[in-house]
């Protein structure tokens, strides 16, 4: 048998809060003049993925994704919870929302993410 065969766990993720924290300050993500290294992300992420509702249980997540670094750490995140995601582009999620009925919805509201 081959070694792959032999592993007991999968490598983690990649979008695991401590996969990315593994690569130190390179540049993980640009967007205008704003530039996050792999440990900032790797923070941003854990402390949003600590403030999901319904800690703990397993829920579908409507994410209206901009491209934003917000957007992403609060999808990233979503993903680092445990959450599976559902992606929309901004003014289609209520359409999906009909169709698929999500537990949470993360959208930008007043300048800021938010869950509702």
């Amino acid at each position: 048998m081959s070694e792959v065969l032999h592993r007991t766990s999968a490598p983690a993720p990649f979008w695991r809060s401590e996969v990315l924290a593994g690569h130190g300050t390179a540049p993980a993500l640009l967007a205008g003049d704003e530039q996050v290294g792999y440990a900032e992300l790797a923070r941003r992420v854990r402390r949003e993925a600590g403030a999901w509702p319904g800690a703990g249980v397993r829920r579908l997540v409507l994410v209206e994704i901009e491209p934003t670094v917000d957007s992403v750490v609060t999808y990233l995140a979503a993903l680092d919870a445990g959450h599976v995601v559902l992606l929309a582009a901004p003014g289609r999620a209520d359409a999906l929302a009909q169709v698929w009925a999500p537990d949470d919805r993360a959208r930008r509201r007043d300048g800021g993410w938010v869950v509702v």
